[in-house]
């Protein structure tokens, strides 16, 4: 089965997100924080990611960027190898250092200042400080004019995207809007929290050759959640068909002139199995879980999968049978509730 991955695109702001393993506070000095940022910077060269902000927590890191055309994991492997391995060193330790892939969560551009307010808050929720600009584990006091900022980070592009420019006043009044923001608690949306249920619901909705190889929600202002998916041409999102899979089963096996009992049983003639392949294709195309469809004809979810893919000349030959049955059952607004209908091939 093809697998095709969400394309981040270019231009939009993304949290991303990188948890160290088991939840350990291994960010232990200021000094491994500086070698993070350090190393950041590193990575970044000849990257076309732009970085907004960061804040860099006890347990875990965030940081707030511009996609570029590359995918973000060349900047981001390079970045948490070294980290990863300078942690180990510092700490006289050796093994896992981040708990799998960073998270990446997509924002509009309207909601730049929500995401800044939210990273720069982190340690005022964390109990740290009261004022975000107490803290050197932000960005913020660089963005306030108190300490100068990392050289690769564009305060001014990120002051601007929030609506502010750079003067003095424009970096008080970011501060009072961050500052503002500091009891709204945790995010859910932008802590990326709801992330599993969100891939879950677009894998429903897509019909499933939609893998989101990182995962990845769009915010947008109003605080909705939602998925931009940017798939081939040949590969259209499939809408999963409502109706009982047993009677999409009767539905084919009327069609291929077999009983739906000889179907469920162990029997492998070569009428048989084509009649299980067009159940499988079928049901597949109506968006139908390949486990499901199996059990219904008494195969494991690899022998469904075998099934699915057929030798191009069996499929293009069973393609106008498996495309009567689609038919059929999309034209159906009781599907649920009817019996068996006859189809003629």
């Amino acid at each position: 089965m093809a697998h095709f991955h969400r394309i981040i695109e270019p231009g939009c702001l993304q949290h991303v997100i990188s948890r160290f393993a088991a939840g350990e506070p291994r960010f232990t000095s200021d000094e491994l924080r500086r070698d993070y940022l350090r190393r950041l910077g590193t990575a970044l060269i000849g990257s076309d990611w732009q970085p907004l902000t960061f804040a860099l927590m006890s347990t875990h890191t965030h940081v707030a960027m511009v996609a570029g055309d590359a995918p973000a994991q060349a900047w981001l492997r390079p970045l948490h190898t070294g980290i990863a391995g300078a942690i180990n060193r510092a700490q006289h330790r050796f093994g896992p250092v981040f708990g799998g892939r960073a998270r990446t969560i997509g924002v509009d551009p309207e909601g730049a200042l929500r995401l800044l307010a939210y990273i720069h808050n982190n340690p005022v929720r964390a109990g740290l400080v009261r004022d975000p600009i107490e803290s050197t584990w932000t960005a913020h006091r660089a963005f306030v004019g108190e300490e100068p900022p990392p050289p690769w980070l564009d305060v001014a592009r990120a002051l601007s995207l929030c609506g502010f420019d750079a003067s003095p006043s424009g970096r008080l009044a970011f501060h009072e809007a961050v500052r503002s923001a500091a009891g709204g608690g945790r995010d859910p949306e932008l802590a990326g929290d709801r992330m599993l249920a969100s891939r879950r619901a677009v894998r429903r909705v897509a019909g499933a050759p939609v893998e989101l190889s990182t995962p990845t929600a769009v915010v947008d202002e109003g605080g909705g959640v939602g998925h931009r998916l940017l798939l081939p041409a040949h590969a259209p999102l499939r809408p999963r068909w409502p109706g009982d899979a047993r009677f999409l089963l009767s539905m084919v096996a009327g069609l291929m002139g077999v009983c739906q009992e000889e179907m469920q049983s162990r029997a492998r003639t070569r009428r048989l199995v084509e009649a299980r392949r067009v159940f499988v294709l079928a049901g597949w195309q109506l968006g139908r879980k390949l486990v499901e469809l199996g059990a219904l004809v008494g195969l494991s979810a690899q022998g469904a999968t075998n099934l699915l893919r057929s030798q191009p000349a069996v499929a293009t030959a069973l393609a106008p049978r498996v495309a009567m049955v689609v038919r059929a059952c999309w034209s159906r607004a009781d599907v649920g509730r009817a019996g068996r209908v006859a189809l003629r091939g």
